[in-house]
C-alpha cells in the first residue's frame, strides 16, 4: 500500500505541540558571576579558618603534652631530692647533745648547696620553677625538724654537762674526803650546778631548793658510803653534817 493510502486510511500525520512544561529561551541557573565569586571566596575563608583551627588544636595538644612531660620530669627530680634530704636528715640526727649545735649550720649549708646544684642542672625554666617550688617544702620541713632536734639535744647537752660537773665535784671530794676545804669547794660546785639545772628545767624557787638539796644529799651519801669501812668516824661526821643541811633546807622550804 502506498504511503498516501496509509495516510488516507488513518487520516493526516499526527503532530505534537509543546504543552508549556518545557524550557523556552536560554537556560538560567540563578547565579551571576559576582555571586559565584563571592561563594568561592566564602569557601576559601572557611577553609582558611578550618586550617587555622587545626593549627591551633595541634599547638594546644603539643603544649598539653609538654606540660605533662614537664610535670613528670619535675616530679622525678623532686622525688630524688626528697630521698636525698631524708638521708641527710637521718645522718644529721646522729649528732647528740651539744654536737647538734655545731652540726646544724653544716646541715643548713648542705641543704642550700643541694638546691643551688639542682637549679643549675635544670635547663627547662618550667621544670626548674616547679622543682624549686616543690623541693623548698621538703627543705623547710627538714630544717624545721633539725632545728627542733638541735634545741632538744642542746638542752640535753647542758643538762648532761651540769650533771657531769656535779659528778666530777663529788669524785674530787671522794678522792680527799678528809680535806674539809675540798669538801666545801665540791659542795659549792654541786650547789651551783643544781641551781643552773633548775633554771634549765624552768623550776621555781621551791623546786630549785629541792633540787639543790637532792644533789648535795646525793654527794654526801656517796662519800659516806665510801668511808664506812675505811674511815667510819669520818663517815659518821659527814653523815651528821648532811642531816643538819637537810633539816635546814627543809625549814627554808616550809
Amino acid at each position: 500500500m502506498a504511503a498516501q493510502d496509509l495516510y488516507g486510511a488513518f487520516g493526516s500525520v499526527p503532530t505534537a505541540e509543546p504543552t508549556g512544561g518545557g524550557v523556552s529561551g536560554p537556560l538560567n541557573v540563578g547565579s551571576t558571576p559576582n555571586s559565584f565569586g563571592a561563594q568561592v571566596g566564602e569557601s576559601k575563608e572557611q577553609l582558611g579558618a578550618s586550617i587555622e583551627k587545626v593549627g591551633m588544636d595541634v599547638n594546644a595538644t603539643a603544649m598539653h603534652f609538654q606540660d605533662i612531660q614537664n610535670t613528670s620530669n619535675a616530679r622525678n627530680i623532686v622525688t630524688g631530692m626528697s630521698q636525698k634530704i631524708g638521708d641527710m636528715e637521718l645522718e644529721f640526727m646522729k649528732n647528740r647533745g651539744l654536737n647538734a649545735a655545731t652540726a646544724y649550720p653544716v646541715f643548713q649549708k648542705q641543704m642550700n648547696d643541694m638546691m643551688a646544684e639542682t637549679e643549675k642542672g635544670i635547663s627547662n625554666p618550667a621544670v626548674r620553677a616547679a622543682v624549686l617550688n616543690d623541693s623548698a617544702t621538703y627543705v623547710d620541713r627538714a630544717l624545721t625538724r633539725a632545728g627542733g632536734w638541735t634545741a632538744g639535744e642542746v638542752e640535753k647537752g647542758h643538762i648532761a654537762s651540769l650533771e657531769g660537773g656535779m659528778s666530777a665535784a663529788t669524785n674530787e671530794w671522794a678522792a680527799h674526803p678528809e680535806d674539809a676545804a675540798t669538801g666545801t669547794a665540791s659542795i659549792g660546785r654541786i650547789r651551783d650546778g643544781a641551781l643552773q639545772l633548775a633554771h634549765e628545767q624552768g623550776l621555781d624557787k621551791s623546786g630549785a631548793d629541792a633540787l639543790v638539796s637532792h644533789a648535795t644529799g646525793k654527794a654526801y651519801h656517796s662519800i659516806v658510803d665510801s668511808l664506812l669501812y675505811t674511815n667510819p668516824q669520818l663517815a659518821i661526821q659527814l653523815a651528821n653534817e648532811a642531816i643538819k643541811i637537810g633539816r635546814a633546807s627543809c625549814r627554808e622550804r616550809v
